[in-house]
């Protein structure tokens, strides 16, 4: 009898066994399908109750994305939702595409269906294909907001910034309590430049909604873009005490306290934003930034090589580094740095400025002046633009490209349209005044250049100097 009942419980034993990894297995498959993994991307396809037990916790509502968190059977943990949700209610992001391609065949007036797989495309980065399905979602429910304020996202995210404004507003004529079109249409000032606006509209939606950090840190971002240094700083510092564990609001401190020229208080805040998410792309390349100027070559270069690991498609990284790599002569890493910016960003100034002095390094002097010429044409006012052209005309060896008249205009641009003493706008001005033979002019300017001038920059600007007193203009291969 012992035998027999042993042996029975050996087959049950053996059945419990059986059926534990046939729903682990089953678990996994579903997993596979449906990109349910800890880490994937994922669109709620239903609005469920959340649950600790059979206790509901809150609503997630349809169409909302998460990050899987946790899998446990039948249920997942989602980033931002307390408890857990049925498995069943939730797909990854090539899963819910073709889930909501279902329901679009099987109605084609699924106007949710429309307005989720918009968003879907959008998380997927098919700006195209998430514009066409909101635009089917918007002609079916032509009075949700919620449609407006995604395809203004949408709009957005593809530089079209005055039609995002128009979606915007007619999300916010829809709901004056949206907080998120509110914020958004703010974005979308900013894009524009338009920073009084940007800063109006975050304002409105911190009114609304003053527990979310991103509301603070862009409208420090526009504060600051307004010169207004004090209520930026008070936004990302209220940003801070929202989310300590957010990097951004001591990016955007450091970024304050870069442009007031205060570089020990900037690297603090850089140093701490990179302690805070050593992941975090845009802090290394800040921090990497503040080591450039405060010529920290190495390190500074260091930072931005872990930026660019970290986001490969970060502009302003691969700019950066081709203009550290400038200033270490060594010309042809840096231009191949500075075309992938272009690449990356083909509409940015600065960068095509930052190759035109890489290639005047290299002595390639016409390739220089087009890049230079085509910075300027697209920033007309921005002094770096300006500085680079003026320098070009100033101080080329190649006598036939020189314009001694251009460099003095250009300079004279550049240092009208600063707001503070700029040693590089003094030093260039100089270099175009002794161009022109106003050598007594020339002096003046690169004596106040040397007094502004960082100490590494003091030896390069006392040989301009020295050539300027003795009624010299200055030739170079590089600035």
């Amino acid at each position: 009898w012992k035998i027999v009942r042993m042996l029975s419980v050996l087959s049950n034993w053996r059945s419990n066994v059986l059926i534990t990894v046939l729903l682990a297995v089953l678990s996994a498959l579903n997993a596979d399908v449906y990109g349910q993994d800890k880490g994937d991307r994922v669109v709620t396809i239903e609005t469920v109750d959340s649950k600790l037990g059979d206790k509901s916790i809150s609503k997630v509502y349809e169409g909302s994305f998460h990050v899987v968190t946790a899998r446990e059977g039948s249920w997942v943990g989602l980033n931002d939702v307390k408890g857990w949700v049925p498995a069943s209610r939730v797909r990854g992001l090539s899963a819910a595409l073709e889930h909501y391609g279902d329901r679009i065949r099987d109605n084609a007036r699924d106007a949710v269906a429309w307005a989720t797989r918009g968003m879907v495309h959008f998380e997927m980065g098919n700006l195209p294909a998430a514009f066409t399905d909101l635009n089917q979602a918007i002609a079916l429910q032509p009075r949700n907001a919620v449609v407006w304020n995604n395809r203004g996202i949408v709009l957005n995210a593809q530089n079209k910034y005055p039609q995002a404004v128009d979606d915007l507003t007619q999300a916010i004529a829809l709901n004056n309590k949206y907080a998120l079109a509110h914020y958004n249409r703010g974005l979308a000032y900013y894009g524009l430049g338009k920073y009084a606006e940007a800063v109006d509209d975050y304002g409105r939606a911190i009114a609304i909604e003053a527990t979310n950090p991103w509301f603070f840190i862009n409208r420090g971002s526009a504060s600051h873009a307004l010169g207004k240094h004090e209520e930026a700083l008070g936004d990302y510092r209220n940003a801070q005490k929202i989310n300590p564990k957010l990097s951004e609001p001591l990016i955007g401190i450091a970024n304050v306290y870069l442009s007031q020229d205060k570089l020990a208080e900037a690297l603090q805040q850089a140093e701490a934003a990179v302690t805070v998410n050593a992941n975090n792309a845009t802090a290394q390349n800040v921090r990497g930034w503040i080591r450039y100027r405060m010529n920290q070559l190495d390190e500074a270069l260091v930072d931005f090589d872990r930026s660019i690991e970290l986001a490969p498609d970060l502009p302003l990284a691969h700019n950066n580094r081709g203009v550290l790599l400038t200033d270490l002569q060594r010309y042809d890493e840096a231009v191949l740095s500075l075309d992938r910016a272009i690449e990356l960003a083909p509409q940015t100034a600065i960068s095509l400025t930052n190759r035109g002095n890489a290639l005047f390094g290299k002595g390639e002097y016409q390739k220089a002046l087009a890049d230079y010429r085509r910075g300027l044409e697209l920033a007309p006012n921005l002094p770096e633009c300006l500085v680079g052209l003026a320098w070009f005309y100033a101080t080329c060896p190649d006598d036939s490209l020189r314009n001694a008249a251009e460099a003095l205009k250009l300079s004279e641009q550049a240092v009208s349209g600063s707001e503070r003493s700029d040693w590089n706008l003094l030093d260039t001005q100089a270099a175009a005044l002794a161009e022109n033979g106003k050598f007594a002019e020339a002096v003046a300017a690169a004596e106040r250049s040397l007094k502004a001038a960082p100490e590494h920059r003091v030896d390069a600007i006392q040989k301009r100097l020295d050539a300027y007193r003795q009624n010299q203009p200055y030739r170079s291969e590089s600035k």
